[in-house]
């Protein structure tokens, strides 16, 4: 099993522009939901299970805020404009340092700058994962 360090993982924005200035990124904390299938004749009492739907989760990318970069303002591959960008699903790719890459629809849902006295410009940006993820 191989180790990597993840500060080599990037966030891709329509799979042509790369973030720059990111910090960390989390998630998407992929799930599943389940199904409650027990019936009268369960053997022992145990409940059992059926897999449903899956859900995205949602990725977190923290970012040293940089307003005059386009992969960070309202320019057509920034962050605030697929916020700005009525809502509609743009294509966003997660690459790992294995470079492996996870490709999936998403939805900004929060963008959060943070502008300390005494430290770096920050945001957090919040991404909704909206479909299935091609792994």
């Amino acid at each position: 099993m191989g180790r990597y360090t993840g500060h080599t993982a990037t966030f891709g924005i329509s799979g042509q522009t790369t973030v720059i200035q990111v910090l960390s990124i989390s998630g998407p904390g992929i799930s599943r939901d389940t199904i409650d299938t027990t019936d009268a004749d369960a053997t022992n009492d145990w409940r059992t299970y059926a897999a449903s739907y899956v859900d995205g989760g949602e990725l977190t990318l923290e970012i040293n805020l940089d307003l005059d970069n386009a992969t960070h303002k309202r320019a057509a591959n920034g962050l605030l404009y697929g916020f700005n960008a009525s809502g509609d699903p743009r294509t966003y790719v997660l690459t790992f340092a294995s470079s492996e890459t996870w490709t999936f629809s998403g939805i900004i849902t929060g963008f959060e700058p943070s502008n300390p006295h005494d430290g770096t410009s920050t945001a957090s940006v919040t991404v909704k994962v909206a479909g299935e993820i091609a792994f």
